[in-house]
């Protein structure tokens, strides 16, 4: 009798922890083939602001591009990381906007057109006061230091900006 007590709360337990490795199971699988197939379409590429000694590095994923990172650099060091506040592609172009907390400001990039090694941006900034800029800026292809890229390697593959 007490072996018939002990066997339905012991099947219960068995029972659920049948389930929930299946779960776990299929989730890692998921995963593991949306991953793959994410890092194989993935394309990193890095473009220098001249006027600002900033590099924005973008990822690029299935013809979608995404501004992950910006950060100035001086001589090749790293002297200042930006705040990403949004990255998108509005009207089939990748469009930016950071914090610089150095400054106080928010700037907005706008791609306009781009090639292999140029993109030409169309940007705007607001100081902390409401105070606005505006102008037009071309960034080109660099190494993720801000270096320019050797001869050789300025025909690198890269996928267009646009969607």
């Amino acid at each position: 009798m007490k072996q018939n007590i002990l066997l339905f709360p012991f099947s219960l337990i068995a029972f659920l922890l049948l389930l929930c490795s299946l779960n776990c199971a299929t989730y890692m699988a998921d995963n593991a083939i949306s991953d793959s197939s994410a890092n194989e379409a993935e394309l990193v590429s890095y473009w220098l602001d001249a006027e600002t000694a900033t590099v924005h590095k973008m990822i690029t994923v299935n013809a979608k591009s995404k501004v992950v990172s910006i950060i100035r650099y001086n001589n090749g060091n790293r002297t200042e990381v930006m705040d990403i506040i949004r990255s998108e592609i509005v009207e089939g172009r990748v469009n930016w906007v950071y914090y610089v907390p150095s400054t106080g400001y928010t700037v907005e990039m706008n791609a306009v057109s781009s090639n292999d090694n140029e993109i030409n941006i169309k940007w705007k900034n607001r100081d902390e006061n409401g105070a606005a800029d505006f102008g037009d800026e071309v960034l080109v292809r660099c190494k993720e230091n801000g270096t320019e890229l050797s001869p050789r390697n300025s025909n690198i593959f890269y996928d267009a900006l646009d969607e």
